[in-house]
């Protein structure tokens, strides 16, 4: 599909797939006037990104997964790093802000929907050029620097001031020749009557729009181009491993040169790579979930802790850990064992409904991992985790599991339970 659309700053992934180039194409373009459609492009431009890289590694699924579970999964297979999985989560969540306020009918963007957008701009470059480095054939890739959209008539000195930075940045780098054909294209364009150029920015708005509405012949192409994406990579095991790996090094390589232009230390990779469980783990924490989602709709309150479920998927006891992990027990451990707990829940299928109380929730593996301490709480942040949405409140939770109820496993339980597991 020729989509007719360029892009200055992601114009080196038409090699890969049209498509992408179309959806930031779009978000460039309507940055000056519309910043929430920016920021809506910007989570579909995520959304066919992360599918395009689980569909060259076989871990394609369809287009109705949720791309929150897809995230997940490519972070744990070590395809993403936790710094990609964040610029995804952010392109994710931003998209979702702006459809909110959309539906809401709020049609007033301020300046600070724009310095949004502008942010967000710039992250989906750095995804965009780890996935040309990862997929493509030059590894060391540069694209030069982020070409900034037009100031919107309502920019702030900050964000006129950043756009003037990004501009002086381009401008060092492009050309004498380039340099020239440039004041030539803004003479020509400055000679322009106030009614020529709004007949010139009417037909190119209506150029854009009419790009901006997929059909459903764009679609279909999409998705057969997944699809055989998916077909390539199964039949091609040995190359897909490499592509895998190569992901792995690739981000690693972004996120030390992004860590050096910062000067601050870049923070760990997923999670504690002696942590991460194998496949006879992951089949340890599906019988785990299914057999607490079965207690509960039984009327029994039955939780782990975030150690006891660590230390349970590598078959050991909790007071094994530091032996598993080299040291001790520490807090970012927290939120690794949630986001193992993510990947159990789309392994076992899904969320599982559980009722009590007179309320029903859809439950995941996180909906299990409470405070080793009594009453085995849940942190208010558990319920706020914009990376694992919880679709429930703390009040539904803790209706099914009132605090005088709530248990953590027995060490009895927890060996039948990976006895069956092991087993099956």
């Amino acid at each position: 599909m020729n989509t007719g659309i360029s892009s200055a700053n992601f114009g080196f992934l038409a090699s890969h797939n049209t498509h992408l180039v179309r959806l930031a194409g779009l978000a460039e373009r309507y940055f000056q006037d519309d910043p929430e459609t920016t920021l809506i492009k910007l989570r579909q431009f995520a959304e066919l990104l992360a599918q395009i890289v689980a569909a060259r590694i076989g871990l394609y699924v369809n287009q109705e997964e949720h791309l929150v579970d897809l995230l997940n999964r490519l972070e744990f297979g070590r395809v993403i790093s936790r710094e990609d999985g964040e610029r995804f989560f952010r392109l994710r969540k931003a998209g979702n802000w702006a459809v909110h306020i959309r539906y809401l009918g709020a049609t007033d963007a301020g300046a600070g929907d724009h310095a949004i957008a502008l942010t967000h701009l710039k992250v989906a470059r750095e995804l965009g050029i780890w996935f040309h480095r990862t997929f493509g054939s030059d590894r060391k890739f540069s694209p030069g620097p982020f070409v900034p959209p037009p100031d919107p008539a309502a920019a702030t000195t900050a964000l006129h001031q950043e756009l003037t930075r990004l501009r002086e940045e381009v401008a060092n780098h492009r050309t004498a020749a380039e340099k020239a054909r440039l004041a030539v294209e803004e003479t020509t364009q400055a000679r322009l009557t106030a009614e020529e150029r709004a007949r010139q920015e009417a037909v190119e708005r209506e150029l854009w729009e009419q790009f901006a509405h997929e059909g459903e012949q764009a679609k279909q192409e999409l998705m057969q181009q997944l699809a055989a994406l998916q077909t390539q990579s199964a039949a091609n095991p040995e190359n897909t491993r490499a592509l895998v790996q190569r992901a792995e090094e690739t981000a690693n390589a972004i996120d030390l040169l992004l860590m050096d232009e910062a000067g601050v230390e870049c923070r760990t990779r997923l999670y504690t790579k002696k942590l991460e469980p194998n496949e006879k783990g992951i089949r340890r924490g599906v019988r785990l979930f299914e057999y607490l989602v079965k207690k509960a709709n039984q009327g029994n309150a039955v939780g782990i802790s975030y150690i006891g479920f660590l230390t349970y998927l590598h078959s050991c006891d909790e007071g094994k850990f530091s032996e598993l992990a080299g040291r001790d027990f520490r807090q970012g451990d927290s939120s690794d064992a949630v986001c193992i707990a993510s990947c159990v829940t789309v392994q076992a299928g899904g969320r599982k409904q559980i009722a009590g109380s007179g309320r029903s929730i859809q439950a995941g593996m996180d909906t299990f991992i409470w405070s080793k301490k009594s009453p085995h709480d849940r942190p208010r942040r558990a319920f706020e985790n914009s990376r694992y949405p919880i679709p429930y409140t703390p009040e539904d939770w803790r209706l099914i599991f009132p605090d005088a109820q709530r248990r953590l496993i027995t060490p009895a339980e927890l060996g039948l339970v990976g006895r069956e597991a092991d087993h099956s």
